[in-house]
């Protein structure tokens, strides 16, 4: 799977992607999980559909861990972070995936979608946060 476009409000259309999806797309998948999971109200049904092509792909593997780490579920974050590594064969690949994943939240989401009460309050912090450059990040401030 490559990199969708950086510039994905520009190709995202509803019905065109409803068509993707019932047809099993993996970019579609993504794509879709992503805008859903960015909003509150949808947010379970995204992670599920995410979690449908996460072990494949390095892109939904990241997005899906990501949002784990900030899922109510308790415990399951550290399980989607050693799946996560499990896809990638090294540190540097892993930052250029999740620079990109970033970039279709970003794309996929408004403001207020992203209006979460206390987003973060279900992760672990990692000891190593607040000494982290992030010049070089290791696996643990990835997610964080």
């Amino acid at each position: 799977m490559s990199s969708p476009s950086n510039s994905l409000h520009e190709i995202y259309l509803p019905s065109f992607i409803e068509l993707l999806l019932n047809g099993g797309n993996v970019v579609a998948n993504y794509l879709e999980s992503i805008r859903l999971a960015c909003n509150p109200e949808t947010f379970n049904f995204g992670l599920r559909l995410l979690s449908t092509v996460a072990p494949y792909h390095p892109f939904p593997s990241f997005a899906a861990a990501l949002f784990y780490a900030v899922s109510p579920l308790e415990g399951v974050a550290i399980t989607a972070r050693e799946e996560f590594w499990e896809v990638f064969p090294n540190l540097y690949f892993a930052e250029d995936v999740a620079a990109e994943v970033m970039i279709h939240i970003g794309e996929l989401s408004t403001n207020d979608d992203l209006a979460f009460s206390n987003p973060w309050s279900n992760v672990y912090r990692p000891q190593c946060v607040d000494l982290c450059s992030l010049g070089n990040v290791c696996k643990e401030c990835l997610f964080y």
